[in-house]
């Protein structure tokens, strides 16, 4: 069974520092969350990240140690440029994305061959 923590709706402006090393589910969305912190990289079994309805313009540029995640849901944020995540290339098994109602213009910067679903709707693309 997997290992899950929510923390949803909890109005956390910080990424929460406490969380279990393996937890393998976190959904952290519906936040005040403006950044995500390079202490995400310790959490090296999670799978899923839900991190939709916050505050975030970027991703850390070292998402590297991330090796198992595989859905990673960043919709409904307030990024505008892909090189600003970026680092979701270097997630090597990151299969879902869902990137919806953000302010991208292009998905040009995504470059992961791995990605199999890219959920972009609702974004500023023509």
């Amino acid at each position: 069974m997997p290992s899950t923590i929510e923390c949803s709706r909890q109005g956390l402006q910080t990424f929460p520092e406490n969380i279990s090393d393996a937890v393998e589910h976190l959904d952290l969305s519906s936040n005040l969350l403006a950044e995500i912190t390079d202490e995400i990289n310790r959490l090296t079994e999670l799978e899923y990240l839900n991190l939709a309805k916050n505050q975030l313009t970027f991703l850390p540029n070292n998402l590297k140690e991330l090796k198992k995640l595989r859905r990673l849901d960043l919709s409904d944020n307030i990024i505008a440029n892909t090189a600003d995540i970026a680092s979701i290339n270097q997630l090597p098994s990151l299969m879902v994305l869902y990137i919806s109602k953000n302010q991208l213009l292009d998905l040009k910067g995504l470059t992961s061959e791995v990605l199999q679903a890219v959920d972009a709707g609702h974004c500023r693309m023509y």
